[in-house]
């Protein structure tokens, strides 16, 4: 890495951890999982987009529905090592129902049980 680009990725990295610890004051850590509630909608397209292309689907076909992609984005929006959903996750499916939901579908991912895509290698 060049002296420049050194120099410009700290700059970044400094004020990328005031953005943060302005927005959400506290762990940094956290405060990262919380920003992550403002890209599930993405991330949810992005899988989908790669099953269509990569995954088990029909060439150009996602397997899976649009709920069930959305459900697996939210994979990171819990607090570190549990399966508690972060302020984020509650702000963006308020129903508790709804979040069991989302909940079970990820555990079944994780677990390999009653999941709705195939195993990975």
């Amino acid at each position: 890495m060049l002296q420049t680009d050194f120099n410009y990725y700290n700059e970044f990295i400094n004020k990328y951890e005031e953005f943060i610890k302005r927005r959400k004051p506290g762990n940094l850590n956290r405060s990262q999982h919380e920003l992550m509630g403002e890209y599930v909608e993405m991330m949810a397209y992005s899988l989908k987009s790669w099953d269509a292309k990569f995954g088990n689907g029909k060439l150009g076909k996602p397997l899976l529905n649009d709920e069930y992609y959305r459900a697996m984005a939210f994979g990171g929006l819990f607090k570190d090592g549990t399966n508690i959903p972060t302020d984020s996750f509650k702000a963006l499916v308020p129903s508790a129902t709804d979040r069991s939901k989302i909940i079970k579908i990820i555990q079944n991912e994780q677990e390999g049980t009653n999941s709705q895509g195939t195993k990975c290698n």
